[in-house]
């Protein structure tokens, strides 16, 4: 039987070569299908055209769309280049704290990602886990540190995550420190006593994981961090939910044909 993974985020729309396809949650929920899990993604989309046309592509990649709302606000949009690297992160319809949601039943999946630039929202889903289901296994990229300012107890909201997966600049911002590997160390050194796990550091040069267990460094040819995250953030998940250890991830983040 197929794992399954819910997704509580933002749906943005992807400008890239001249095409729009789904970003955000929407990107990581691709990410997850393409490796044969089933996927709940609680949302809200815009109704303008950017808005259908992403809502469309999730809907081919049979990602239902019941729990992702349809308001009457622009999409959100994220911009690259021909490379790949973005240019422009413009926020717009989004679900925040007070949406409804079946709490229970999302955290009733095999592993789940939270995406969300909503602070209240993130601070308050990252501690429900410990007062309803423990043995869920909760996921969380750091893009909100593109657009939002760190909050006071923003580090504390990232230790209550098993995994954190963050951009060269996500996680200064989320440290203070200048380089990944720097910051990296910080997080471990905070493990003992925290709920994290681990954490993921997507870099020009590849994929640096630091976990209770050890440390993976997985070379990437020409990486671009920000095009990368999704496919990371998807292979983190399926591995929770597959029970397997950093090196098979990394493996299945820097190549996700590598699922068998």
């Amino acid at each position: 039987m197929s794992k399954r993974f819910s997704i509580i985020g933002d749906i943005l729309a992807e400008q890239h070569n001249g095409r729009i396809v789904p970003g955000g949650s929407g990107a990581i929920a691709l990410a997850i299908a393409a490796l044969g899990g089933r996927v709940t993604l609680r949302s809200v989309i815009g109704t303008d055209d950017a808005g259908k046309t992403v809502l469309d592509q999730l809907k081919r990649a049979r990602i239902h769309p019941g729990l992702i709302d349809k308001v009457d606000e622009p999409t959100g949009v994220i911009t690259r280049n021909a490379e790949g690297s973005v240019t422009n992160l413009k926020l717009g319809a989004g679900i925040k704290r007070g949406a409804l949601m079946d709490i229970y039943e999302l955290f009733g999946h095999d592993a789940t990602v939270l995406d969300t630039f909503d602070q209240p929202l993130r601070r308050f889903i990252s501690d429900l886990p410990a007062h309803t289901n423990g043995a869920v296994r909760m996921i969380s990229p750091l893009t909100h540190l593109d657009v939002v300012r760190p909050t006071e107890d923003e580090l504390e909201i990232a230790l209550r995550f098993d995994t954190i997966v963050g951009t060269p600049s996500q996680l200064e911002a989320l440290t203070g420190q200048s380089s990944p590997t720097e910051a990296l160390a910080d997080l471990f050194e905070m493990m003992p006593g925290a709920h994290l796990r681990s954490a993921v550091a997507i870099t020009p040069n590849g994929l640096e994981i630091v976990s209770r267990e050890g440390r993976v460094l997985r070379p990437i040819q020409e990486a671009v961090p920000e095009l990368l995250v999704p496919q990371v953030v998807a292979a983190v998940a399926w591995g929770y939910a597959n029970h397997l250890d950093e090196d098979t991830v990394a493996t299945i983040a820097a190549d996700p044909d590598a699922v068998g």
